[in-house]
């Protein structure tokens, strides 16, 4: 039930391998976890095909950010879906334009907004607020209160551990050029971002269950899947070498 799990593919922001981001989510009762690196999805693959030998149940995504700013989660509900997203990734990048504040709209993936982003603006169907455990007092008093139909779960994990998080402070002070001591906390996670245990994650969000049942809901509902095993690669382009010859 972690919409936003970031590996090390994260560049200059995560630090976590994918077995062990599948390995701390396992020890700490998760049995679904959703990948979303930023602006990126290398890591997708591998924690498919690793997520059966850690009983863990594996959607993916992408987390589209303008340098550090966060604007959407995209969601994979299925194949088709993670072509949508890595098409839109592959353009924005090859183009060198900000991502949007509002998403484009993604006929087979879900979009999750940044608490905050969106409080004006009519929500698609397939499109939700991301609400994190710290955000939770906010939330009590904010009107987004009476739309609990469009809120989900986002805890976000980029490390384990206090010694993560420094490794994370020096990875983005290295992408930013900057000493570690004059990193300005906009500029890195907060420690919000460390792995809680999935009985204190479900303790925490008790007072709203409607944002438990939405994720849960919304994980139901995707299923990416590839054959690991079986060379993909097409033994000619056009159906037959002589063809291909021709072609060429």
């Amino acid at each position: 039930m972690l919409l936003n799990c970031h590996t090390y593919f994260s560049l200059g922001y995560g630090t976590l391998f994918p077995t062990e981001i599948l390995e701390q989510a396992k020890e700490n009762g998760y049995s679904d976890i959703c990948i979303t690196d930023i602006n990126n999805t290398s890591a997708c693959l591998e924690c498919l095909r690793i997520a059966k030998d850690h009983q863990i149940r594996v959607q993916v995504g992408i987390d589209f950010r303008n340098h550090i700013q966060q604007c959407f989660i995209g969601i994979a509900k299925n194949n088709q879906g993670f072509l949508e997203l890595n098409r839109y990734l592959s353009k924005m990048l090859a183009e060198g334009k900000p991502f949007p504040k509002r998403a484009p709209f993604f006929e087979h993936c879900y979009v999750v907004y940044p608490f905050g982003s969106m409080d004006r603006e009519e929500l698609y169907p397939h499109e939700y607020i991301g609400i994190k455990k710290e955000e939770l007092g906010k939330l009590r008093l904010h009107p987004l209160r009476n739309k609990p139909q469009k809120l989900v779960l986002m805890q976000a994990l980029s490390f384990i551990n206090k010694r993560g998080f420094n490794s994370h402070r020096l990875l983005r002070a290295i992408h930013d050029n900057s000493l570690l001591s004059k990193l300005p906390p906009t500029q890195q996670a907060d420690m919000g971002e460390m792995l809680p245990s999935y009985h204190a994650l479900r303790q925490a969000f008790m007072p709203f269950p409607e944002l438990i049942y939405n994720t849960e809901k919304l994980f139901d509902n995707c299923q990416v899947q590839f054959e690991f095993g079986i060379n993909q690669n097409k033994k000619t382009f056009t159906g037959s070498p002589q063809a291909d010859f021709e072609l060429l």
